[in-house]
């Protein structure tokens, strides 16, 4: 399946970009090299001129899809996006939680098709040892910002968005709030104070 459509915005602007070169130097090299007037010659080079701008972006299409990784740079910051399986990356690894570090995956409170999901299953040999861990943890009973006794499912206890629990070489995080029917939001500023307290 190919990430990148044949005809994509982004890549049409790419290639315009390298095209306005490839015309700049093609000008400059047809004010110094003079062209036979015959039609015949004249054809050949812009047939050979035409496969050589679609050759170009067929290689431009096919690098497209076959690239794995971009580089950004946000607010003077390096970010590198990747495809590929986050658990067998080196070094820290976040991973994002609901207030509650939640650790049901019913595909109520946690769906098993997401990365916290994915990550309670594969990671998580014993989830009630896990969740005692998380409950009596000392800097996250801190972070409490209250218990919800209205909740049937999930665990009760309210942390701060932004709380940070280490576990081996993974960051699990705080991320997102849960309304009263479950489902994971947050707005605006809810994002800015969680950027603020997980750095």
């Amino acid at each position: 399946m190919k990430k990148v459509k044949f005809f994509d915005k982004q890549l049409y602007t790419n290639y315009f970009s390298v095209l306005s070169i490839i015309g700049v130097f093609v000008s400059f090299s047809l004010i110094v090299i003079k062209i036979p007037n015959d039609g015949s010659t004249r054809i050949t080079i812009g047939i050979c001129l035409l496969i050589f701008l679609i050759l170009t972006y067929l290689l431009m299409w096919y690098r497209a899809n076959a690239k794995d990784s971009a580089e950004l740079n946000i607010n003077n910051s390096k970010v590198v996006v990747k495809v590929g399986d986050i658990f067998n990356e080196d070094g820290l690894k976040v991973i994002a939680f609901n207030e509650y570090f939640d650790t049901l995956v019913d595909n109520r409170i946690i769906s098993e098709n997401t990365l916290n999901g994915s990550y309670i299953k594969t990671k998580i040999l014993n989830v009630d040892e896990f969740d005692n861990k998380i409950d009596n943890d000392a800097y996250l009973n801190e972070k409490v910002l209250g218990i919800n006794e209205n909740r049937s499912l999930g665990k009760k206890k309210r942390y701060k968005l932004g709380t940070v629990y280490e576990n081996d070489d993974y960051l699990l995080t705080a991320f997102t709030k849960f309304d009263e029917t479950n489902r994971a939001y947050l707005n605006m500023d809810d994002y800015i104070d969680f950027l603020l307290n997980f750095w």
